[in-house]
């Protein structure tokens, strides 16, 4: 427990406040911007890795004929760094390696729970099980030391040199689509209220509902701050 004045005078508020703006603002840099720039680029980058992976390569192609975009459940574990999805030991030893090695430790450990899930993965039968066995990483990932070896191994073999060497290949990308997006708004009448969506509007709401639930993002990544800050 932490004390309420911790060294340095600071309250055990304001400490996490800071630290929630060191993960906001440096650590996580366009992750929690309106156009959400940084966590796009690093769900490419990992796509990238896992298509290039020796081990995991396997997995997109098998989604994709699910109708399985990994970047559904990817956004929200890089976003709240896994804090709703593994274990509690399990997510405070990986902020520990996040804090000291910096945000490639999100990425190795999004290899790591692929690597644990890949099995029961490939054996999906359907979007609904694949989805299912994304998003229910608790048993899984219970073995903690087991799966920091599996962050490890992946650490080394993502230099933080060749991580911004990827970010930068994606980066023009996704800044490219935003300005295509942004100039077809500009130029395509406002839906009126009430107006009915199309069908693949309502599919994309339904989804966005399920990766990045309402009010949770920031919420469950301050109280991850509060936490790590104890």
């Amino acid at each position: 427990q932490m004390p309420d004045i911790v060294e340095g005078g600071a309250s055990r508020e304001e400490a996490a406040f800071w630290l929630l703006e060191a993960v906001t603002e440096r650590l996580l840099p366009g992750y929690f911007t309106d156009q959400l720039a940084g966590v796009q680029v690093d769900t490419r980058v990992l796509d990238e890795l896992v298509g290039s992976h020796p081990d995991l390569c396997a997995l997109l192609p098998a989604l994709q004929s699910l109708g399985l975009d990994l970047s559904l459940v990817s956004t929200q574990w890089l976003m709240l760094g896994f804090v709703s999805s593994l274990p509690t030991e399990t997510t405070l030893r990986t902020w520990d390696l996040f804090f000291a090695l910096g945000p490639r430790v999100l990425l190795a450990a999004a290899l790591a729970v692929l690597h644990i899930l890949r099995d029961a993965i490939l054996a999906s039968p359907s979007f609904e099980a694949a989805y299912t066995v994304l998003k229910e990483l608790h048993r899984p990932a219970l073995d903690c030391d087991r799966f920091i070896r599996l962050v490890l191994l992946e650490l080394d073999a993502l230099p933080a040199e060749r991580l911004c060497s990827l970010r930068q290949s994606h980066l023009a990308a996704v800044l490219r689509e935003q300005r295509e997006r942004d100039q077809s708004r500009q130029g395509r009448p406002h839906r009126r209220a009430g107006a009915p969506l199309t069908a693949w509007r309502r599919r994309l709401r339904s989804r966005l509902r399920l990766a990045l639930p309402a009010k949770v993002r920031l919420r469950s990544l301050a109280a991850a701050a509060t936490a790590a800050a104890s």
